[in-house]
């Protein structure tokens, strides 16, 4: 009796075991064989759900990582001039003349008309791949708005022949900026012939053309306006600017589709003043990199200039910069030669322009190459009879990375 039960204990055991084995077998036979509908879709779907308008167009893309959320706070100034003979034909801007009498031109590759030599070579503003290298270089130091310089849709500086330049590559900064979450505003720039009335005409183009672009900045705490630096504006009086900038004058832009936040450089008091409480511009901004330049660009007045601004409802935007040299181009301005300290100059200027708690900082510049002031990166380079210079023994990027560190500290991600 006992070895029968025995018997039949073991062949319930053995029928267990096999059922078990079999079904095992059989779900995870099935489960290889199930299809993957899409696996891109399947990461698209897994990841957060983005509620930054300027990130609507990634929705049917595989980004693997979106990019960092930029400042709001932050603009820094973005040169579009460049061009080269791969891509444009010719080259501009890094042959800059040397800017005495009979002054030559600068021979690229190796010679440029700068003292410090780009990381990516003297690239082309055009190159669409060079766009989406700046767009994503500046995205990742989170600042949020470029100011691109602007010479006119029919217009060029003196170191251009290609008219209307800059304007031709708007349209591809704007599609490039908007995939890294970058806002574009307009550096109006003193093209020859540039009056009131000009400016009016431009900012009527400007925002026809470019207005409906999700990355074209409008600043939502004043009315939802699109913000243009006025460069050199002391050139024409107060009273000129008046009319297109004062609600009363007879061609003035408030309150219509093309208004906007007007801010003017400031040099020096109390011409520059008068050009926002008499001309009527929304605000000032100091623009060089040269502490002692002008009282403009000294950090010892930005609290009084701060102080003036909110007294007087304007904006002030103290411009920040990691040094100043433009001795390649301009070789008898040695005296406003600013060192770049291995980047503590920059630091004093973020931390000066940090204490009188401004509603923005301009960086002067992205990629001011003439002058020296550019964070881009830079790489060393000697060449017969000149050696440029470099950040060394910091990093090529180094300064993009200590944006970065000051954009955090001055607009801090919540």
């Amino acid at each position: 009796m006992q070895r029968t039960l025995r018997h039949f204990y073991r062949l319930w055991l053995f029928v267990f075991l096999a059922f078990f084995f079999f079904t095992s077998f059989y779900l995870l036979r099935s489960a290889r064989k199930q299809p993957t509908e899409n696996p891109t879709k399947s990461f698209v779907q897994s990841a957060p759900v983005v509620e930054d308008p300027i990130m609507e167009q990634d929705a049917n893309e595989s980004v693997a990582s979106p990019p960092p959320r930029t400042s709001q706070r932050v603009v820094t100034f973005y040169y579009p001039w460049y061009g080269n003979i791969k891509t444009n034909g010719e080259w501009m801007h890094w042959n800059h003349k040397i800017l005495v009498d009979n002054g030559a031109s600068f021979e690229p590759p190796d010679s440029i008309g700068a003292n410090f030599y780009p990381l990516h070579g003297p690239y082309s503003s055009a190159d669409p791949d060079l766009i989406e290298t700046h767009m994503k270089e500046i995205s990742n130091a989170r600042i949020g708005i470029i100011c691109i310089s602007w010479w006119g849709k029919t217009n060029a500086d003196s170191q251009l022949r290609q008219t209307g330049y800059t304007d031709s590559i708007v349209p591809a900064i704007l599609d490039t900026a908007l995939r890294y979450r970058i806002q574009v505003c307009f550096h109006h720039e003193p093209y020859e012939g540039r009056t009131p009335a000009s400016v009016r005409a431009d900012l009527e183009y400007i925002n026809k053309k470019y207005g409906k672009h999700p990355a074209y900045f409008r600043d939502a705490n004043r009315g939802n306006r699109p913000m243009f630096f006025v460069y050199d504006a002391y050139l024409t009086k107060e009273h000129e600017w008046s009319t297109i900038l004062l609600p009363g004058g007879p061609q003035s832009i408030r309150g219509t589709y093309f208004d906007a936040v007007m801010v003017s450089l400031y040099v020096e008091s109390p011409r520059d003043k008068s050009l926002a409480t008499v001309g009527g511009f929304d605000g000032v901004y100091t623009y060089f990199a040269s502490v002692g330049f002008t009282p403009g660009s000294t950090p010892s007045n930005w609290p009084q200039l701060s102080e003036w601004a909110e007294q007087n409802n304007k904006l002030f935007f103290p411009s920040v910069g990691p040094g100043y040299d433009d001795t390649r181009i301009r070789p008898w301005n040695e005296r406003n030669k600013k060192d770049r300290e291995n980047g503590k100059y920059y630091d004093q200027m973020w931390t000066k322009a940090i204490e009188v708690r401004p509603p923005f900082i301009s960086i002067t510049s992205y990629n001011e190459w003439h002058e020296g002031t550019q964070i881009e990166a830079a790489v060393p380079k000697t060449i017969p009879n000149f050696k440029y210079s470099d950040y060394q023994p910091l990093d090529a990027d180094y300064y993009l990375r200590r944006t970065l560190e000051h954009v955090n500290n001055f607009d801090p991600l919540l």
